[in-house]
């Protein structure tokens, strides 16, 4: 996943990702700021994400890997769910690989 956030506190959990399975089930992946995600300010690393893109402002998005506890199940399709708080979610790109 490459993502930031916006106006976030560490501890706070920013957004989801919404996997739906081919077979029907789903599972939500919290992203929580300090952990899976920092401010797009970049300050400096933060839990499990890494920088991703860093511009001479120190502006850009993390990347933080996640593997499926599940992989035999399919994933359909995923949905990027704010929690309504104060950080804005912010996504750049999501990519997978096959087992």
């Amino acid at each position: 996943f490459a993502h930031a956030v916006g106006w976030a506190a560490d501890g706070v959990e920013a957004f989801f990702y919404r996997l739906r399975f081919t077979d029907g089930g789903t599972r939500e992946v919290p992203i929580t700021v300090g952990k899976q995600v920092a401010d797009w300010w970049i300050k400096k690393p933060t839990g499990e994400a890494r920088t991703a893109f860093q511009n001479s402002e120190k502006k850009g998005f993390w990347c933080w890997r996640w593997e499926n506890p599940e992989p035999k199940r399919r994933i359909a399709t995923l949905d990027i769910v704010s929690r309504g708080n104060e950080p804005i979610p912010i996504v750049i790109a999501v990519t997978g690989e096959r087992e």
